[in-house]
């Protein structure tokens, strides 16, 4: 169904009802109207409207309608169908939303004019051209330009679109400029004119200064663009050049080839003879050398003969003298052997007088202790026989009691006292003992940090001198190992060169060194014996390799060395299907030999095809747990959070373990990172020396604390223990005083017994000192035996004498020519061995004579030439050229293919420099153009500026009768706003704030705003939306008049007026009727 509504016409064809079709607006031929005026709006299920077909006055158009007939859906779809986004439409985000509810697609049509001067492709389009968008419930639109006979020109919407915006321009048409279409929205957020900075965004967004600074800010970005891309092309064209200097080189290193062969051929026949003539010089050493040591060797076997001459007299000497001693020892050896039983004797005489020494000394002790005794009962016995004593003993043996009972109590307290105290002493000296331990153990660690921090500090240092090597991550004397396996390689004393650190020639995958744990995990797995580990192909290799280390690491830890043939194919792997092992995170580099070879030990050792790797334990007990799980080649499995699972066996089920991670990484790390972390580990070694020292304080004041209470304690036992025994001492007395109160019978019976036992004592003593005496004699009479036996052996000792010093002589001169003959033999064989090597060497080199004198006569003929240098120094020159010539052939092997290649290399490159050289101009006119630009935009913008101030000073003159002040505009560039000032009729400014006005007279001066624009602005067509919604009727009225005079006084262009509030107070000339239109579209 068509959409309800009435369109009624000022014209004299104009109707008062919608029955019947309308007849279109008349179009005189005189038409002066401008191209890109609208000619026809039809829209199908487009938001409310099912159908809207109108076709607007080429002049003026009011369209009114109650709140949501449609009205501004008119000027959606004119938004819309004109190409704009939906943003421009200030209504919706989506184009879908603009779809009428219960249907799938909307179709907006807008009929342009295409006659008059700036038509557009006339003769492809006609007098019209018509926009056809159709926008379906997906968000999509499809877009045909069609001619005056609805013909379509352009089907594909890419290229409707490109050509639309190519009409758009060419009819001066922007959607997005408010002052050829100014939105609902829009004109009531205008309408308020409370806001400088948004009217100064109105002005430049319809004057399209916005348009130029747009454009301006967009050239300045391209002509950075351009810029980054001139420096690109620089270093392009720097590398082109370095290419091209290459190629120069080369083809100057081909010039010389020739030459250097014809040069190596000369050297190659000089070092021939010279190996000759030097083999002969060498002869010439050998032989002289040779007759030196000969001639030398004479003088030492000569005195070797002689040393052993005189050997043989000195033992015959000496066979001699031992005779004659042995006769003269057996004249005295019977007095001899007495004297030594005599001294024995005496010796056990001796022994036997001083433990009877010992035994009266322990007698005497005894007896004085038994007369100290008899003296004290014979003082008893006397008090006993006192009368005086014997009245008082009951009264005296009371008070003795009672003392006794205190002295007992205070002897217990004290007792208690002291076990107390021993109690908490043992305690004390018990965490005495802990607390000295603690020490201990505290300075061990402390010395421990201490040398830890200095080791690390050492090796610090060493890794910051060795700047960005990249060996040293794996061990800070790799560096230093591999420059001597250099070296030993270059003296050709390898057979195959070793490879290592193993971990230099490893690299983790982009997924494994993105993921720190995962990177730790395989580090871990592989161990860092494997990562610093060396290989060699044989057994010489590694003692060659194995001495390199003593002289690098001396007593320090040395890598560990593998020892395999190196093979030329990798191993056969089964690799476990559907799950990732170790060998899928690990990329091995080097050349093709070595990776091989890192690639098989890996397997060897550590069977990297056959490791899963799992994320989570949940799915390494998947594969683990059950046999039919298990899958196949699988070893085991390791899990991200550093766990290993074995498969169950026959015997076991399945099992994990904890894998204990590694603390430093070393796979992808550089000498930055080993620095950092070695600091790292410093750090926290210094903060442990802190903890540490903080603690020794603590247990050192506890230890001073403990040593405070241990004296306290042992002070107060001291004290105790001196009361104690001035309590003994006390009871001793009393008990004393109490035995003497026995009767006189017992004290006389004890008496008597002590005699008895002084008596014996006595008896025992005399007997032990009559031995003593005995013994002495013994003694003194074995010691004249000896004197007068030592004498008499001493004597017949004085004969043998002279004969024991000669044989101690004659051994002392036998001795000094032995070690003489042997260092003479020493050498004399040392010169007989120089000799023997001798000739040796002469064999070796006259046989090397005749081998280098037929290849010398071989390879440079029978003519001896004289060699320029010696050997080493021809050989040298011939291994340089060699190289020199290795090089070249691999880089120049085609003359001619490298000469192309010069030659269109220096074409690339004089292309290039040309391109940079026009791209720099262009950059200078571009930013000349900028300049200019930017001078005509301040130029214009000032003009505009200008012109729409006094046209707008003109247009509210009106303003100024009817409310008796005259309003202007400031536009303020600088602060970017647009002020109304307010004058009073003597021209003086007046403080009139824009939000005291009414509604009708902010209406009123907004308008004379945008007409002002609208003076200064051509588009063909102009629409205003709610330009009356803060109106009253009065003003209303007035208003409406003033844009109808404005509209019928600019015939060339189209405007249209949408307005809620009807169109009764609109009054025209009659003769302007035709000019003017009003549609009422009507709600459903």
């Amino acid at each position: 169904m068509p959409r309800p509504g009435s369109k009624r016409s000022l014209s004299p064809y104009g109707r008062e009802n919608n029955d019947g079709p309308r007849p279109k607006n008349s179009r005189p031929a005189g038409d002066s109207s401008v191209s890109g005026i609208i000619q026809r709006i039809k829209l199908e299920h487009f938001m409310c409207h099912e159908e809207l077909d109108w076709e607007p006055n080429k002049n003026v158009n009011f369209v009114t309608g109650v709140n949501g007939s449609g009205k501004s859906s008119v000027l959606q779809g004119l938004v819309l169908g004109l190409l704009a986004d939906s943003k421009h439409t200030k209504r919706y985000n989506k184009l879908q939303d603009f779809i009428q509810k219960g249907h799938s697609r909307a179709i907006v049509q807008v009929t342009l004019k295409n006659e008059g001067e700036d038509a557009y492709k006339s003769e492809i389009y006609g007098a019209s051209i018509t926009f056809q968008r159709t926008i379906n419930d997906n968000g999509q639109s499809s877009v045909f330009i069609k001619d005056h006979k609805q013909n379509v020109v352009k089907k594909a919407t890419k290229d409707a679109r490109e050509e639309g915006k190519r009409i758009l321009e060419n009819f001066r048409i922007n959607t997005d400029n408010p002052i050829a279409i100014l939105q609902q929205e829009e004109a009531k957020e205008l309408l308020k004119v409370e806001s400088p900075e948004n009217l100064y965004t109105f002005f430049q967004k319809a004057t399209l200064l916005k348009q130029c600074i747009d454009q301006y800010s967009a050239a300045k970005t391209e002509l950075e663009k351009t810029r980054n891309t001139i420096d690109a092309k620089r270093v392009q064209i720097r590398e082109l050049g370095k290419q091209l200097t290459l190629k120069y080189e080369k083809l100057k290193e081909l010039d010389k080839l020739k030459e250097r062969d014809l040069e190596e051929e000369r050297l190659q026949k000089e070092f021939m003879w010279a190996l000759v003539k030097e083999n002969r010089v060498e002869q010439e050493k050998l032989t002289s050398k040779m007759g030196q040591k000969e001639t030398a060797l004479e003088n030492p076997k000569e005195k070797l003969k002689s040393l052993h001459t005189v050997k043989v007299q000195l033992d015959n000497q000496m066979t001699k003298q031992v005779d004659k001693a042995e006769q003269e020892r057996g004249q005295y050896a019977r007095e001899e052997r007495e004297l030594t039983e005599l001294k024995i004797e005496t010796e056990r005489l001796k022994e036997e007088e001083k433990k009877i020494k010992a035994d009266i000394k322990g007698y005497d002790s005894m007896r004085k202790t038994l007369d100290g005794e008899i003296r004290i009962m014979k003082e008893q016995l006397e008090q006993l026989s006192s009368s005086q004593n014997s009245k008082d003993k009951v009264k005296l043996a009371k008070e003795r009691q009672k003392k006794l009972n205190k002295l007992e109590d205070s002897k217990s307290g004290i007792n208690e006292e002291i076990e107390k105290k021993g109690t908490e002493r043992d305690d004390i000296e018990s965490q005495q003992d802990g607390n000295r331990k603690e020490l201990e153990k505290i300075e061990y660690e402390r010395k421990g940090c201490q040398r830890k921090v200095e080791h690390l500090e050492s090796e610090l240092a060493e890794m910051v001198g060795m700047g960005d090597q990249k060996l040293a991550v794996f061990d800070r004397l790799a560096p230093k190992v591999a420059e001597e396996i250099r070296s030993a390689a270059k003296r050709q004393q390898f057979r195959i060169c070793p490879l290592g650190p193993v971990g230099s020639h490893i690299k983790l995958t982009a997924e494994a060194a993105s993921n720190s744990a995962l990177a730790r995990l395989l580090e871990t797995e592989l161990g860092t014996n494997q990562v610093k580990a060396y290989l060699c192909n044989d057994d010489q290799d590694r003692r060659v390799l194995w001495d390199i280390f003593n002289r690098v690491y001396g007593g320090q830890k040395k890598p560990q060395i593998f020892t395999s043939k190196f093979l030329t194919r990798k191993h056969d792997v089964r690799r476990v299907e559907r799950y990732n092992t170790v060998m899928d995170y690990l990329e091995i580099t080097g050349s093709p030999q070595e990776a091989t070879v890192i690639f098989n030990h890996l397997v060897d050792q550590k069977s990297i095809e056959s490791v899963v790797v799992c994320k989570a334990q949940d799915e390494a007990k998947q594969i683990c747990t059950f046999h039919q799980n298990v899958p196949r080649n699988m070893n085991y499995a390791i899990t991200h959070d550093f766990n290993r699972f074995f498969p169950p066996t026959s015997n076991t089920s399945y099992r994990s373990y904890y894998i204990d991670p590694k603390t430093s990484q070393m796979l992808g790390a550089n000498m930055s990172n080993k620095v950092e972390e070695k600091k790292s580990e410093i750090l926290r070694t210094r903060t442990a020396m802190q903890e540490i020292n903080a603690n020794s304080e603590v247990v050192l004041r506890t230890k001073t604390n403990l040593k405070m209470q241990n004296d306290e304690i042992r002070s107060r036992i001291t004290e105790l223990r001196g009361r104690l025994a001035k309590i003994s001492s006390e009871k001793s007395q009393l008990k004393a005083e109490e035995d003497s109160v026995d009767n006189m019978e017992t004290v006389q019976d004890k008496l008597e017994e002590k005699k008895v036992e002084y008596d014996h004592l006595c008896e025992l003593q005399d007997t032990k000192l009559n031995e003593k005496d005995k013994v002495g004699n013994l003694i003194k009479e074995k010691g004249s035996v000896f004197a007068r036996k030592s004498k008499v052996v001493a004597k017949l000792r004085e004969s043998t004498n002279p004969i024991e010093r000669e044989i101690s002589k004659i051994e002392g001169q036998i001795s000094s020519k032995k070690k003489e003959i042997s260092n003479q033999e020493k050498v004399v064989k040392r010169y007989q061995n120089e000799v023997a090597q001798l000739k040796r060497e002469l064999k070796e080199k006259e046989g090397e004579e005749k081998r280098f004198l037929g290849q010398a006569k071989q390879k440079a003929g029978s003519e001896y030439v004289e060699p320029s240098g010696t050997v080493m120094q021809l050989n040298a020159k011939i291994k340089q050229i060699r190289e020199t010539k290795k090089k070249s052939s691999k880089v120049v092997a085609d003359r001619e293919k490298l000469l192309e290649e010069y030659r269109v290399l220096k074409e690339q490159y004089e292309t290039q420099k040309r391109k940079i050289a026009n791209i720099e101009d262009h950059v200078k006119m571009m930013e000349d153009m900028n300049t200019a630009r930017n001078d005509n935009y301040l130029f214009i913008r000032k003009t505009i500026s200008n012109i729409i101030q006094r046209r707008f000073a003109m247009l509210s003159e009106s303003f100024s009768r009817q409310f008796g002040t005259q309003i202007f505009i400031n536009i303020n560039h600088k602060r970017r706003e647009l002020n109304f000032i307010f004058k009073n009729s003597d021209g003086d400014a007046i403080s009139t704030e824009i939000n005291s006005l009414s509604g009708g007279e902010k209406s009123y001066a907004q308008m004379c705003l945008i007409a002002s624009l609208w003076e200064n602005m051509n588009p063909p067509f102009r629409a205003l939306d709610e330009w009356d919604v803060f109106l009253d009727a009065l003003n209303r009225k007035n208003i409406s008049s003033k844009l109808l005079e404005f509209g019928l006084t600019k015939l060339d262009y189209q405007f249209i007026f949408i307005s809620p509030q009807g169109a009764s107070d609109i009054v025209c000339d009659p003769s302007e009727k035709h000019r003017v239109s009003i549609m009422e579209i009507k709600k459903n």
